[in-house]
């Protein structure tokens, strides 16, 4: 071993053998038991202790001829639900199905009026929605009107974009319990 004011290093064979050397390199006044280690002898060092806990066990190697038994799988308790859970799942579950119903109806006629504006639309117009106006309307009467089709368009691209979104939201949050 060659010591130094700092630290030192240390060459062992593991298992008898000189081509399977470790070394270890330890701080000054550290206790050196990497033989003790390789050798599975206990140590006087508090380290080894401690070290031997965290490590995972080995798995055991699988002889010639052994057979392995499945493991059936543990199904996780869950917990009973009340009557008024239960309730309260399904009206949840009609809430969405509302919204979800909602979502179609209102794609469906989106569609439906972007299909009809295309099959009347002039082939040379800009886009379907020529001659079309947009009017939104506040509850106290007053209004934004525009006939800009490709600001028509847009607004109706995000109303459809916006809508499957939400559709898509809703059909992920409809779970039912095991």
């Amino acid at each position: 071993m060659k010591k130094n004011n700092r630290a030192y290093k240390t060459a062992v064979a593991v298992n008898n053998n000189p081509s399977n050397e470790v070394e270890s390199e330890l701080g000054a006044g550290a206790v050196d038991n990497t033989e003790a280690l390789l050798k599975d002898e206990p140590s006087t060092g508090a380290f080894q202790e401690e070290a031997t806990k965290d490590e995972p066990q080995a798995e055991q190697p699988i002889t010639q001829g052994e057979v392995l038994q499945p493991i059936a799988p543990v199904a996780p308790v869950l917990p009973q639900l009340t009557i008024e859970e239960k309730l309260r799942m399904v009206e949840d579950l009609h809430r969405l199905t509302v919204q979800r119903n909602n979502l179609l109806d209102r794609i469906a006629d989106l569609e439906e009026f972007e299909i009809h504006l295309m099959d009347e639309a002039d082939e040379l117009e800009g886009n379907h929605f020529s001659g079309c106006k947009l009017i939104i309307m506040a509850n106290n009467g007053k209004q934004f009107v525009t006939n800009t089709s490709n600001l028509i368009l847009k607004v109706a691209d995000f109303i459809k974009e916006s809508c499957y979104t939400r559709k898509a939201q809703i059909e992920n949050s409809i779970v039912f319990p095991n």
